[in-house]
């Protein structure tokens, strides 16, 4: 056997790392560098291309197949100069099981740096666009989009106390500081509130990320036990599912005592009637003013800071059924864990 084919063997079909190889070898008075197999293993990689490509034909093809992240982080090689980890991709079929490197996901800068340029700069509407088009307050600016004020935000320090000091901002004798936590394999949310502590530490701030386990990560944004938090919202395709889950203060529990929502703990009645209201509506002009007074609350008041349309991702197959979420009607989420599935049941027919 060729150290080439037993190399390969080794480490697809017997799962063992390479550097254990390599010490049996050097065991047996053979002393290989890893490069060296590494370098060997490259360059075999483009034979295999055309059956992987196959594997990945047959897995799109097969009647049910299923996708979700793997916690293998790998680097990528982008557009955008930044170091970015992400995870591979399994997608399990009735008999292919294949691997596909990462699509990353995706306000500007901050967006970019999490995704590459690949998802869009979210409004501070609530809504996601141009999905929710229909619902879109139109006295809004510019669509709920807004552009980073680094002098507003410099006066408004000032107006509450805060001066610059050697380049940080202090009040008190001490400098104003902010911890933001996240799971440390979402490695989208990472690059994202990288450049978050970036943009504070630039005005004086101390910033910092906390990057636990998603147990001690939920654990933390249930009790709201946190600074800041980096987390998903709305995305159902349905306002007042959004709205209700995010703001309604019953569950606006004490700090320390978990909820299932509204993280933040944010409380206004007017946001309670509005959800009230939207809830029981019957015709669709109480259900739009309902709504817009809900977007003036996220615009305004800023009970969440929404920069960036997050990616979520589906696969389906119209082998069977057609009416799938897609680019050209994306009615709701292309997901199975929340009541997206119920809405994508409603819209689906037999082919």
């Amino acid at each position: 056997m060729s150290g080439g084919v037993e190399s390969l063997l080794d480490k697809f079909a017997g799962h063992r790392p390479t550097e254990r190889l390599l010490a049996q070898w050097r065991w047996r008075g053979l002393d290989v560098a890893a490069g060296t197999v590494a370098g060997g293993l490259e360059r075999l990689e483009p034979l295999f291309q055309p059956l992987y490509d196959a594997l990945l034909l047959r897995t799109a093809g097969a009647a049910l197949a299923q996708a979700d992240a793997t916690p293998w982080l790998v680097f990528l090689t982008t557009a955008v100069p930044v170091g970015l980890r992400s995870s591979s991709w399994l997608f399990l079929a009735q008999d292919p099981v294949t691997f596909r490197p990462p699509r990353t996901h995706t306000r500007r800068t901050v967006g970019t740096k999490a995704g590459n340029g690949y998802l869009e700069q979210g409004g501070r509407s609530g809504l996601i666009l141009p999905n929710m088009k229909q619902w879109l307050e139109p006295s809004l600016p510019n669509q709920g989009l807004v552009t980073q004020d680094s002098a507003g935000a410099q006066a408004a320090f000032a107006q509450a106390g805060y001066t610059t000091q050697g380049g940080k901002l202090m009040k008190g004798g001490r400098q104003a500081t902010m911890s933001i936590v996240m799971p440390g394999n979402f490695s989208d949310w990472v690059a994202a509130a990288t450049e978050v502590k970036n943009e504070l530490t630039a005005i004086g701030i101390n910033a910092t990320l906390e990057l636990p386990q998603y147990p001690q990560y939920s654990q933390a944004i249930q009790g709201g036990t946190f600074d800041a938090a980096i987390g998903g919202f709305g995305g159902s395709g349905d306002p007042y599912t959004d709205f209700d889950l995010s703001l309604n203060s019953s569950f606006a529990t004490p700090v320390n005592k978990p909820t299932a929502n509204n993280f933040q703990r944010f409380k206004d009645p007017s946001v309670d009637q509005a959800l009230t209201t939207l809830a029981s509506a019957t015709d669709d002009t109480s259900k739009l003013q309902a709504t817009y007074s809900l977007e003036q609350v996220m615009f305004t008041k800023i009970p969440i800071v929404l920069m960036y349309y997050g990616g979520s991702w589906g696969l389906f197959t119209t082998k069977n059924w057609t009416g799938w979420p897609s680019a050209s009607n994306p009615y709701t989420l292309p997901t199975l864990y929340n009541n997206s599935l119920l809405t994508v049941l409603t819209h689906i027919t037999k082919a």
